[in-house]
C-alpha cells in the first residue's frame, strides 16, 4: 500500500516525477511565449527546435555542438534577425546534477557565440534544489548565459530580452 501511495507501484518513480515537472515548466514557458507572440507580430517560436526544424521554417542555418540537441524552444525575432535557444528546467531537490547542467550551459553558450551570429542562449532555471548550489548558479551567470527564473520571467524579462533586442 505504501509503495502504491509514493506511485512505485504505478510507475510514477523519481524519473517520472522529474519529468512531470518538466513538462509542466515548459507549459508555462511557452504561454508567456503564446502570449510575447500575440502581443508582438515579429516574434515567432519552434517547440522542441533542433537544426532541422529551425533551417526548415526560418531558412537559418546553425552550427550546435552535438547533432542530435534539441532546444526546448527557439525564439526568433524577424525585426532584427536574432534567434534565441532556450532550455527550460525545474529542480525541486538538490543533487549533482544540477552543477553539471551548469556546466554544460556554460560550454554550450561559449560554443554558440563562438559559432553562430545573432544567436543567443538562454536558459530558464527554477526550484528549491538551487538553494543548495547556488555558486553552480552563480558561475553560468558570470560566464553570459542569460538566466531567468518564473519569477523574473512573469516580471517581464523575457520579453524585454525577446522583443526588445
Amino acid at each position: 500500500m505504501v509503495d502504491y501511495v509514493f506511485g512505485i507501484e504505478v510507475g510514477l518513480d523519481t524519473h517520472a516525477r522529474k519529468n512531470r515537472v518538466g513538462i509542466l515548466m515548459e507549459k508555462i514557458i511557452e504561454a508567456e511565449i503564446k502570449s510575447l507572440i500575440a502581443k508582438y507580430n515579429y516574434i515567432d517560436y519552434i517547440y522542441q527546435a533542433d537544426v532541422n526544424k529551425i533551417k526548415n521554417k526560418w531558412n537559418i542555418s546553425i552550427v550546435i555542438d552535438k547533432t542530435d540537441r534539441k532546444f526546448d524552444f527557439a525564439i526568433l525575432n524577424t525585426k532584427n534577425n536574432k534567434l534565441f535557444l532556450i532550455e527550460v528546467n525545474f529542480y525541486s531537490g538538490q543533487g549533482s546534477k544540477l552543477k553539471a547542467t551548469a556546466g554544460e550551459y556554460i560550454s554550450l553558450n561559449n560554443f554558440l557565440k563562438g559559432k553562430n551570429k545573432n544567436v543567443e542562449f538562454l536558459w530558464i532555471t527554477d526550484g528549491k534544489g538551487w538553494l543548495s548550489v547556488k555558486n553552480a548558479l552563480l558561475e553560468a551567470y558570470n560566464n553570459c548565459v542569460l538566466i531567468l527564473n518564473l519569477r523574473a520571467v512573469r516580471e517581464g524579462y523575457l520579453e524585454k530580452i525577446v522583443a526588445n533586442t
